[in-house]
């Protein structure tokens, strides 16, 4: 019942469904069945781990504004070593941060040690691209289309953009990628967070 339909990816005269389940379900690969239109079809299902046809990215997108100063910056690093640490291992993981200019800290790399440095290793300074950071993001898992695979961002902010890049064309942006977008607000109250909303909302 928990079961979320992630990528399609066409292969040929069938297609490749990558399929996320809560990671407490155990799961009978024999036994599992596809419907379509309420007809069942071929199929053959198999960890995702073991299949190379579908690339998986993952971007970890993280303020690192002076506004995350103190208990903020030490959750979202805490919360990203959380995420690297229970990733797939055939997942793709990059770092991109943004404060008053985008970085690219780390292309995606199934190098998880690299990727903790990357995190650990974050520091502060002012200002918070956080518009042009899930722009920046976007651009780092890579473009869009058939072949592209799973492509995640993740983004890791207090949601207190301080630019002049529009939210609306951010949006459509991302709406536009097919790309899939979390969201985790390290700020209370609905005003700070009405940005993140509208961007996970869109991904």
């Amino acid at each position: 019942g928990d079961a979320v339909i992630d990528h399609a990816q066409p292969t040929g005269d069938s297609v490749r469904l990558l399929v996320s389940v809560p990671s407490a379900d155990a799961i009978d690969y024999g036994n599992v069945t596809v419907r379509i239109d309420n007809a069942d079809v071929k199929s053959e299902a198999a960890a995702a781990s073991e299949s190379s046809d579908v690339r998986r990215t993952s971007i970890l997108a993280i303020d690192t504004s002076n506004s995350m100063a103190g208990k903020r910056i030490a959750e979202a690093k805490k919360a990203a070593l959380v995420y690297l640490s229970t990733v797939r291992d055939d997942v793709k993981v990059g770092v991109v941060t943004f404060d008053v200019r985008v970085k690219e800290q780390l292309v995606p790399t199934l190098d998880r040690a690299a990727a903790a440095r990357a995190i650990e290793g974050l520091t502060l300074t002012r200002s918070t691209a956080l518009y042009d950071g899930v722009l920046g993001a976007l651009k780092a898992a890579g473009p869009g289309g058939v072949n592209a695979g799973q492509r995640k961002l993740l983004i890791l902010s207090d949601g207190k953009d301080t630019t002049n890049t529009n939210l609306g064309d951010v949006l459509d942006e991302v709406k536009n990628s097919g790309a899939t977008v979390d969201v985790v607000s390290l700020q209370q109250g609905d005003e700070a967070n009405q940005p993140l909303n509208a961007i996970a909302s869109a991904g």
